[in-house]
């Protein structure tokens, strides 16, 4: 028996204040790439997926770079706050919600 793959839309109830930036962030992939992520081809959608996935990782990365992680190491906390804050709001924050607007999660 095949998997036949299957569309599913989630609609997310968001505070209004990120209904709007998940807004405003489908508008301008939809400017950057001629039409909104969650109508492209599935060939489209998964280059698309590989490369938002990819670059969440990478900007993750960044903002743990910003932290002093190592548990054997003697210092502790973050060791550049701004860049933390801006890496995980300016960076990893859109490539997520670029995620969930390919797989058709909407703020409603």
């Amino acid at each position: 028996m095949a998997n036949t793959p299957k569309t599913v839309n989630i609609e997310v109830t968001l505070d209004p204040a990120l209904a709007m930036i998940w807004r405003i962030q489908g508008e301008l992939q939809e400017r950057i790439l001629g039409e909104h992520p969650a109508n492209m081809s599935d060939e489209a959608k998964s280059t698309y997926i590989r490369e938002q996935g990819f670059a969440l990782i990478a900007e993750l990365f960044e903002a743990m770079n910003a932290v002093n992680w190592k548990s054997w190491a003697s210092r502790r906390g973050i060791e550049n706050p701004e860049e933390y804050r801006s890496e995980l709001c300016a960076d990893v924050f859109r490539f997520f919600i670029n995620l969930c607007l390919v797989g058709g999660i909407t703020s409603g």
